[in-house]
């Protein structure tokens, strides 16, 4: 459990599934990676909850508290105190607000439909009945609430994570209550898009199935490094990259070996090697990735099929550095 009474500018993710969701502690997404994706398609940019007149913020928040795979904020309005506690669930995110009294629970929600790698201004249509179902080119995200709300506007605006400009649709979205459950669902096919109720039941309480710290501390440590894996694939040391990027991984490898994926560590080993260049630093980290695999595994085959790249590895550090024992090799080692 992770607990913030002051610098809550820290960033935390939630994952199931094919999604995961990306935010600052202190309720900001300033940052590209922020928001909620599906692989590596996004489909929102940010979300924030005005309480009648006043926005939940940085400037009110009082703590956050992490516990695995739930993140909850507490905050001090000037009449009030509200709890906001998020989850997600396969391609789900689960918002709960709950005040203290009745309230106008109104939620901003930034759509931003792309690849990780495109910006381009896009028309969306909206549809409202029971449920607000945006779309875009065959891409489908829907909100609902309980208890029921309506839309109070909707409109196009600029937003800028990460210093860049993207071109979004804003939805407003209004319930009247002292506590509200938002669903946020997301996919490629609307009837993905209603989770089932007994489902969320059941993969929420196995959060709780035992409470022993060192158990708990070991289920967070495994899926952290569950979070390397995207559909049998390792894209990155962090969950926030959804594109392989052969230095982070390398630079992981420990944790990956230690855990026990043997296999995947192989295939990006051989992944990187596919996609190797002259990067000196690359070259380094993957002579060190495959000496603690060996180490591990005792696995020679894949050794004696690269000695040939090995041997040009070893030969270009050479090359590089004529004195290993030079200043200037020991400064490039440990930076």
């Amino acid at each position: 459990m992770i607990v913030l009474e002051k610098n809550f500018d820290r960033p935390y993710f939630l994952k199931s599934g094919n999604c995961f969701f990306s935010r600052f502690a202190n309720t900001m997404f300033k940052e590209e990676w922020n928001g909620l994706w599906m692989k590596n398609f996004k489909f929102i940019d940010y979300f924030a909850f005005k309480i009648n007149n006043e926005w939940l913020s940085w400037e009110n928040i009082e703590k956050f508290v992490f516990e695995e795979k739930i993140a909850k904020s507490y905050f001090k309005l000037k009449d009030q105190k509200v709890i906001e506690k998020i989850y997600l669930i396969q391609n789900t995110l689960f918002i709960e607000v709950s005040c203290e009294k009745e309230s106008e629970i109104l939620i901003e929600i930034g759509i931003n439909f792309r690849h990780f790698n495109e910006n381009k201004e896009k028309e969306y249509k909206i549809k409202n009945d029971d449920k607000v179902i945006v779309s875009y080119n065959e891409k489908f995200l829907c909100l609902t609430s309980e208890p029921i709300g309506n839309i109070t506007n909707y409109f196009y605006k600029e937003h800028y994570p990460s210093q860049k400009r993207f071109k979004i649709f804003v939805v407003w979205y209004k319930v009247n209550s002292n506590q509200a459950k938002f669903k946020i669902s997301v996919g490629s096919e609307i009837e993905a898009l209603f989770p089932s109720e007994k489902e969320e039941e059941k993969t929420y309480f196995e959060f709780y199935c035992d409470d022993n710290k060192i158990t708990e501390l070991a289920k967070i440590s495994i899926e952290n490094i569950k979070f390397l894996i995207f559909d049998s694939e390792f894209f990155s040391g962090l969950p926030y990259s959804p594109f392989f990027e052969p230095k982070k991984f390398l630079k992981s490898i420990s944790g990956i070996l230690y855990s026990g994926y043997f296999e995947e560590a192989k295939k990006c080993i051989l992944k990187v090697f596919d996609s190797l260049t002259n990067d000196l630093e690359t070259q380094i980290l993957l002579i060190n990735a495959l000496w603690k695999y060996y180490n591990h595994t005792g696995d020679f085959e894949i050794i004696r099929n690269k000695k040939v790249e090995i041997k040009n590895i070893i030969e270009n550090v050479i090359n590089k550095f004529e004195n290993t024992e030079s200043e200037e090799f020991q400064e490039f080692l440990f930076n």
